[in-house]
């Protein structure tokens, strides 16, 4: 197989994985509850962002939500406010990348050292380290 084609299938490989392991009912692993039934898990990708972040932030306050946040490393750069402010409003922060690109070109050792790195990011910003993450899996 062709080197290209050898980390294309890689890095497949750890993607459905990732979905696997991540997916609560996973076969792979015992189902788990992280929330009492019936509860809805509200989540938002891709941030934090300066602008739209502070105007969600307002509005779950204002119905008393909490929610989920699944982090960028680098919009954390980018917007550090709002990323305080999701961690001072009480919502949980989790792991989506640290660079927002296509995870295919990325080796899966080097994808897991920048999901890991996000995530001690994370627990070190929060207090508590991250139960999910989106990409590949992240070290634990």
């Amino acid at each position: 197989m062709p080197p290209s084609a050898a980390r294309l299938a890689a890095s497949a490989a750890a993607g459905l994985g990732a979905l696997a392991w991540m997916h609560p009912a996973s076969p792979l692993g015992r189902p788990q509850r992280f929330a009492p039934p019936g509860t809805l898990a509200l989540t938002f990708d891709d941030g934090p962002d300066a602008r739209w972040t502070p105007a969600v932030l307002e509005r779950l306050g204002a119905l008393g939500v909490r929610a989920s946040f699944f982090v960028v490393g680098e919009q954390i750069d980018r917007a550090p406010a709002a990323f305080d402010a999701v961690v001072t409003a009480g919502h949980t922060v989790e792991v989506h990348a640290g660079r927002h690109r296509p995870a295919l070109f990325t080796s899966p050792g080097a994808l897991a050292d920048e999901l890991g790195g996000l995530a001690e990011r994370i627990a070190r910003c929060t207090g508590a380290r991250p139960r999910w993450c989106t990409r590949s899996s992240c070290a634990r």
